[in-house]
């Protein structure tokens, strides 16, 4: 193959190429071609991800710990190679073989951390226990604070709410990291007592105005959706004796908000005045 001709061939004949090698187990082969390998270190986001993502939907977890020998870690990560691989082991249902890998792996660099594993693994009553100490040793080991803030969100959510207490007791909680959890349990369920209580959790403590805002916001939306308006006025009221400014982000729910209250010749006790964009 003559200098340079690698270079030329499209991404995916390229990935399809390298699922060929590594079926036939011929990766050592591919890792001594230095061209190759660097042609594919360079683009693994074009290249790599791909077959990556076929092989996790797959649950494929043995093609892709056959590739992970031959690459470096800063290719892995660029392709998201963690998210993938526990993504397979749990498309495979071999959950306990993916809390076993991490926590093989929770004290090394290239550690094994994925948001929706973690999770997904708090789903099986029998590996609660092990995901929780594993949480609390990235705490303490290495102030990796995100895996138990996975499991605040986790209890919080489900409304195990002294569990989630106790933990944001041991440790602050960067609730703008796994909020996103919170609010789809609120909006699809339309559970507005877990709303409420995560407007308390956030609203009594040192957060950021957005990440209030976002609060009481996700709250006002279904509120006014489900027609709850003195409700809702109640809560824009609390708001603003918080100084948490909901004029500005949320301005098309309360406009709602204001019309039907006019509607029902009730008194409106706010404004839609933007012009303080704090």
């Amino acid at each position: 193959m003559r200098k340079g001709y690698i270079r030329t061939i499209p991404f995916q004949d390229m990935s399809n190429f390298i699922e060929l090698v590594n079926k036939n187990n011929s990766l050592n082969n591919l890792a001594g071609n230095i061209q190759a390998m660097s042609y594919i270190i360079e683009n693994s986001g074009e290249i790599f991800k791909p077959l990556l993502e076929k092989y996790s939907n797959e649950g494929n977890v043995e093609a892709m710990i056959s590739l992970a020998s031959i690459f470096p870690d800063f290719a892995l990560k660029k392709s998201f190679f963690n998210s993938f691989l526990a993504r397979a082991y749990l498309k495979s249902n071999r959950p306990e073989d993916l809390l076993s890998e991490l926590e093989a792996r929770s004290n090394k660099k290239n550690r094994l951390f994925s948001i929706t594993a973690f999770h997904e693994l708090l789903k099986f009553p029998h590996l609660e226990d092990r995901v929780v100490e594993l949480a609390k040793s990235y705490l303490n080991t290495s102030s990796f604070d995100l895996p138990l803030t996975v499991v605040w969100s986790h209890y919080f959510s489900s409304e195990q709410y002294e569990k989630a207490y106790e933990i944001s007791k041991v440790t602050p909680i960067p609730v703008d990291k796994v909020d996103a959890v919170i609010f789809r349990r609120v909006q699809e369920g339309e559970n507005i007592e877990l709303g409420k209580r995560y407007v308390e959790f956030v609203s009594c403590r040192d957060y950021k105005d957005r990440v209030k805002e976002r609060a009481y916001g996700m709250l006002l939306d279904l509120l006014v959706l489900k027609q709850m308006h003195d409700e809702a006025v109640n809560l824009v009221m609390d708001a603003k004796s918080k100084n948490v400014n909901l004029e500005k982000h949320y301005q098309s729910t309360l406009s709602t908000l204001k019309s039907s209250l006019e509607r029902e010749n009730k008194p409106v006790p706010f404004s839609l005045d933007v012009s303080n964009d704090s």
